[in-house]
């Protein structure tokens, strides 16, 4: 929407300012207020009533357009809803001339010479919103997104259920737990010890699970059952099988009952 810089006054049409058009129902339109404002009127809205009153012959050159403005407060507080008109050309031009303002003829050549601009292009007009339009684009716009989105998303939560499967320790962990950090000597041992944890966790009925790092997998066990395991043996079992793969004398493992 573009308005010119020349001033308001009587005389020919370029001495006025121009009205700014608004793009609805498909063709530009001039605001009711506007065009009173233009040719001069003392009480701008009585322009409504002219519009009314010569409602029939307006509506051969098209349906008036009728939206509604900002709501007027009365001196009493009370609250009225206002509607305004919005003329195309011709609507515009005749109620001018019905107006019969001092100024309605230069009123006339600037409303020409302003919707002549339009045509050609000269004006840029804000468009109104068509809603259902917007919907469709939205639709399209939020499909594109979310299917660019929803295979990433699901790959964060695969990947946060990767994470959380780490929260258990793993067959060197459970080892150093027994007392072997240090294992030169000892390779093997994580892999006889998984063997064992996998089978304590089936006895209790505990899950174990499997967690990756970078191209490998490893099984990881719940703490509580490893440290049960180790509690009930498996402690005495890994030190026996240690001393045993150093090649040191050992005595015969024989396991404890617990009491």
């Amino acid at each position: 929407m573009t308005e010119s810089t020349h001033s308001t006054g009587s005389g020919s049409g370029a001495s006025l300012q121009e009205v700014a058009l608004i793009e609805k129902d498909g063709e530009p339109r001039a605001r009711d207020i506007e065009i009173a404002e233009r040719l001069g009127l003392s009480q701008l809205r009585d322009i409504r009533q002219l519009i009314e009153r010569n409602r029939q012959e307006l509506e051969t050159f098209g349906a008036l357009a009728r939206y509604g403005a900002a709501p007027i407060t009365s001196g009493k507080g009370r609250t009225m809803e206002v509607q305004e008109f919005w003329l195309n050309e011709e609507q515009a031009l005749l109620i001018a001339t019905l107006s019969r303002a001092p100024n309605a003829s230069a009123v006339r050549a600037m409303l020409i010479r302003t919707f002549v601009a339009w045509r050609r292009g000269h004006l840029d007009l804000p468009a109104t919103i068509d809603m259902k339009a917007v919907g469709g684009m939205m639709k399209g716009i939020l499909a594109k997104q979310l299917g660019e989105l929803l295979p990433m998303m699901v790959r964060e939560q695969v990947a946060e259920q990767q994470h959380s499967v780490v929260r258990g320790v793993s067959a060197g962990q459970v080892l150093a737990m027994a007392g072997l950090g240090a294992r030169r000597g000892l390779r093997g041992m994580a892999p006889w010890v998984s063997h064992r944890l996998r089978r304590f966790h089936a006895q209790k009925g505990a899950v174990v699970r499997m967690a990756s790092l970078g191209s490998s997998q490893a099984y990881v066990f719940d703490p509580l059952v490893a440290r049960a395991w180790l509690d009930e043996g498996g402690r005495a079992e890994i030190e026996h099988k240690a001393a045993e793969r150093r090649g040191q004398k050992v005595l015969p493992f024989v396991r404890t009952p617990r009491p």
